[in-house]
């Protein structure tokens, strides 16, 4: 059975029903100009086992707070992503070195 990505809110459900707590789940992390190699990467990862993702920019809830500028919102659902997960990917490239 593939992977699902966690942050969808249809998913949500579904990572309650089949026991994510014994299931990995790995945090996509990322800047925003990263974004399409961030999907990549998450697809490569679901389609390849039985290993769920979180990806924030699936995450409805928290792209409405980025949209409203609710710096107490983004950083609730980023912890939650956090908190849902058991590890953590850093993707790290020459943009990221430009960031701060």
């Amino acid at each position: 059975m593939a992977g699902i990505n966690r942050a969808l809110v249809e998913n949500r459900r579904l990572a309650k029903v089949h026991d994510s707590a014994s299931k990995p789940c790995i945090f996509l992390s990322h800047i925003s100009v990263d974004k399409t190699a961030a999907i990549a990467i998450g697809d490569y990862i679901t389609k390849r086992g039985d290993i769920d993702i979180y990806l924030d920019i699936n995450d409805r809830e928290l792209q409405e707070a980025a949209r409203a500028g609710n710096a107490e919102g983004i950083t609730r659902f980023i912890e939650q992503g956090l908190s849902n997960s058991s590890h953590i990917m850093c993707l790290v490239s020459a943009n990221t070195a430009k960031s701060w």
